[in-house]
């Protein structure tokens, strides 16, 4: 016997903004098609992604893995390149 798919799952995408570089996280509960937040119908993450910072709609959705890595790349420093002295043949 095999276990039932919640019909009312939850998702959590990461989002960030082009114009502004806001970056957040929303939590969806998605039924077939529909996505609710508390309750409440709202318009697919995926298709209709508005920044809550600027009101722009230049918004990358990704996950939130992703999201984090990236942001902790921002904030490493890059290793130094090593140059070696270049051996010149006569």
């Amino acid at each position: 016997m095999t276990a039932e798919p919640d019909p009312q799952a939850l998702e959590t995408y990461a989002f960030t903004c082009g114009d502004c570089g806001k970056s957040w996280e929303e939590s969806y509960e998605h039924e077939g098609a529909r996505y609710l937040v508390n309750g409440t119908p709202v318009r697919s993450p995926l298709a209709y992604a508005e920044c809550p910072g600027c009101e722009s709609r230049t918004v990358h959705v990704m996950t939130p893995e992703l999201l984090r890595r990236a942001q902790a790349a921002e904030h490493t420093k890059p290793e130094r390149h090593q140059h070696f002295p270049r051996l010149h043949r006569h």
